[in-house]
């Protein structure tokens, strides 16, 4: 698979400034801090003007007399999602209202609602705050978007793999541990280097590390089970436990699906030069998606029981794919998160099981909404 120059992210230049002033101030961890919060990465991917213009609708028809009530709660990224949700519920006609769920009124708020629509950010604290409050009103009878299930494992690399494993997907071999003595005897009884590790809660490679030899993994993981190891915007340290993940050749990308509803988009995504993290390194690539992947992305949907998902793959270097992580919410800074030949587009499978693409700007999000009521709201009320 070629990178070509054209086919290249539109924030390069951005993210080459931004990662040159972040290794300035990188040797001291305060200053690093201080960079990252007054000059965040979102900063770097600007929204573009919205062009609503050739956007194709996604209708939903509830049944007759329907009086469902819709809360949105916005979210903070630079590209947010709970716009599309209104503009779902405005096509539709549905009933709506938008009410700050952070607040400490917020149950008051939601409870006129039936059905809260929610997309948390990707830190810890945030996470946290989420599962509380939709278990809370999961039990008060409400619906929520994403469901309780969907979240235990967003952004729970450990959960992820467990499943994965129980069903027989192919993950890349990991190895994770709260055990002090059994790391370090994997570590000292390992003859394969370098070993990559990562944190259990995170994004845009944030917490993924090379770690090349022996007497680096084990200085690691000291570390890691003393007074453990600080990560920007990610509430607790990594302390206590150890999340390693084996090196692979590959083809010098990763592969990003997205799975909405009966539609599948996706991208190639490229390392940074000197690099080999390919998340968050803002370079993409545009162009046909292979049918394995497409196949294998809905299998992890339908097999983990997942309303919809993002499914990031490796290839090796024998054209075998394997799966690094899954996630419910991603960056999804346009409606052509799918793109071949210069036409955005949605890829939806054949009856002969085959993938094919079909042109049209559309949002993803609003798709995966229209699939979780379809499938847990309506359902359930029939």
């Amino acid at each position: 698979m070629k990178r070509g120059k054209n086919y290249f992210s539109p924030f390069k230049g951005r993210l080459r400034s931004h990662y040159v002033f972040k290794k300035i101030f990188k040797t001291r961890f305060f200053l690093n801090t201080l960079y990252r919060f007054c000059f965040p990465k979102r900063l770097v991917f600007k929204p573009p003007a919205r062009n609503t213009e050739d956007l194709i609708p996604v209708p939903f028809r509830p049944p007759s007399g329907d009086e469902t009530y819709y809360g949105i709660c916005p979210d903070t990224d630079s590209f947010p999602w709970y716009t599309t949700f209104i503009d779902f519920c405005k096509e539709n006609n549905l009933r709506y209202k938008v009410f700050n769920i952070h607040r400490s009124d917020w149950l008051e708020e939601a409870r006129p609602c039936d059905i809260v629509l929610w997309r948390p950010s990707n830190a810890q604290h945030s996470i946290k705050e989420a599962l509380m409050k939709i278990k809370i009103l999961n039990d008060m009878g409400k619906k929520t978007f994403p469901p309780l299930y969907d979240l235990m494992l967003y952004e729970n690399k450990s959960m992820q793999y467990a499943l994965l494993c129980e069903n027989n997907l192919p993950v890349i071999p990991t190895f994770i541990s709260h055990d002090y003595d059994e790391s370090r005897l994997f570590i000292q009884s390992r003859d394969r280097w370098p070993l990559i590790s990562k944190i259990k809660t995170g994004s845009a490679s944030i917490g993924v590390r090379l770690l090349k030899n022996e007497k680096e993994a084990l200085r690691f993981l000291k570390k890691a089970f003393s007074r453990g190891i600080r990560y920007f915007w990610h509430g607790d340290r990594q302390k206590g436990y150890v999340f390693f993940q084996d090196y692979m050749d590959n083809m010098g990308y990763d592969l990003r699906i997205i799975t909405a509803g009966e539609a599948l988009f996706g991208y190639y995504r490229y390392p940074r030069k000197h690099d080999f993290r390919a998340s968050g390194s803002g370079l993409w690539t545009f162009t046909e998606l292979p049918q394995d992947a497409l196949k294998l992305a809905q299998k992890v949907k339908k097999t983990l029981g997942l309303t919809d998902c993002s499914v990031d793959f490796l290839r090796d270097k024998n054209g075998i794919l394997h799966i690094i992580e899954v996630s419910l919410f991603t960056l999804i800074s346009s409606p052509a998160q799918a793109i071949v030949n210069d036409h955005p587009g949605f890829y939806k499978q054949n009856n002969d099981g085959t993938f094919i693409f079909r042109e049209g700007r559309l949002w993803p999000q609003q798709l995966m909404l229209k699939s979780f009521l379809e499938r847990d709201v309506l359902r359930q009320s029939s």
